[in-house]
């Protein structure tokens, strides 16, 4: 049984790196801006997601636009981002570490806030967080054969 499961792992690994790489085409930062511009982000209330984060351009971006400084973290909270690659995971996660870090935040408060922003998972099949959301801000994969 143990070998099956294996496979089955094995099988979802390729199948996600293959999808990754012929739609990991990611969004120009005044692209990005426009969008969330349009999106009247962050004027409004609510918290804003992107369920396919990849490399964390919109959430980085979405962040920036809340002019964060050093002891403003909780505002993060306004901002979450699921990847299906964990390549792109940490690539999201690594910017947005340096995003805070480059706003006087400590190493371990950056990486905690990025983990925390970032998880690895399948929008439309792993659960999403038992909040509400007032904005769904993507550029979702696509492929077209």
């Amino acid at each position: 049984m143990d070998n099956l499961f294996s496979f089955v792992d094995e099988s979802r690994s390729c199948a996600v790196d293959e999808l990754h790489a012929h739609t990991a085409i990611y969004t120009t930062r005044h692209v990005v801006t426009d969008i969330l511009n349009r999106a009247g982000w962050p004027q409004c209330s609510g918290d804003l997601i992107d369920p396919s984060a990849g490399d964390g351009a919109f959430l980085v971006e979405a962040l920036a636009m809340l002019d964060l400084g050093a002891a403003e973290l909780a505002k993060t909270e306004r901002v979450f981002g699921m990847e299906i690659h964990p390549g792109a995971v940490t690539d999201a996660r690594d910017r947005l570490a340096s995003f805070f870090l480059e706003r006087g935040c400590c190493a371990n408060s950056a990486r905690s806030a990025a983990e925390r922003i970032v998880v690895e998972g399948d929008f439309l099949a792993d659960p999403l967080p038992a909040k509400k959301f007032q904005k769904v801000i993507s550029n979702p994969p696509y492929l077209r054969f």
